[in-house]
């Protein structure tokens, strides 16, 4: 029996742990969605490309549930210091011509 268990625990260890590994960086999150500020804050009217760029490897992260809600609360951690989400960040994967679906905001706040 104890055989057993230490086969299934080094198979939980082998699922978890690769999933585990596969989540994103926090901080390379926000430096990649850094470039979009500007565009945020309604300083210019279109995402730079180098902006787009950054939603794209973020969205990477966006179709797994798990790293789904990490990257969403990585997310959420940095736009609370710009202020309410506004519609900008949910649209700016379609005005970069990307099919990425942000996570979902409510009362200017994200649901993650």
């Amino acid at each position: 029996m104890s055989q057993l268990a230490m086969v299934l625990a080094i198979v939980l260890l082998l699922v978890f742990g690769s999933a585990m590994a596969s989540l994103p960086i926090c901080d390379d999150i926000k430096e990649e969605l850094a470039p979009c500020i500007s565009y945020f804050v309604k300083r210019v009217s279109q995402p730079t490309d180098t902006c787009c760029s950054g939603i794209k490897y973020v969205g990477r992260y966006l179709n797994d549930q798990n790293t789904r809600k990490f990257v969403c609360e990585c997310i959420r951690a940095a736009a609370e210091r710009l202020g309410p989400v506004n519609d900008r960040l949910i649209a700016v994967p379609n005005k970069c011509g990307l099919s990425i679906r942000m996570p979902p905001v409510s009362h200017g706040n994200f649901v993650c």
